[in-house]
């Protein structure tokens, strides 16, 4: 799903790359557990913290979302990618103004 997000915001991609890393590492912390059969822990905790910051982008994205000009006096920046569609069309909106 991270290559799929390509063409939206910045903001999603940090969200899902945030995520996958959350995943792999919770996962390499099961699959190289201990010779007694316990958990990495080190590598547990990585993952939880990347966890986080993927809690944190996710409440940020929803709360882009919510915060439109339709909704509200202010709009979140999520920043766009060069090659996204919707950059694209605001560089030539604004080309067509000057």
């Amino acid at each position: 799903m991270l290559l799929c997000i390509l063409k939206s915001s910045t903001a999603l991609f940090l969200l899902f790359f945030f995520l996958d890393v959350n995943y792999l590492l919770l996962g390499i912390a099961h699959l190289h557990a201990e010779s007694t059969g316990t958990i990495n822990i080190s590598v547990q905790k990585a993952g939880g913290f990347w966890g986080i910051l993927a809690a944190l982008a996710a409440w940020y994205n929803a709360f882009a979302g919510i915060a439109d000009p339709g909704n509200s006096f202010f709009a979140i920046p999520v920043g766009h990618f060069s090659w996204s569609p919707t950059r694209m069309h605001r560089i030539k909106s604004t080309q067509e103004v000057v």
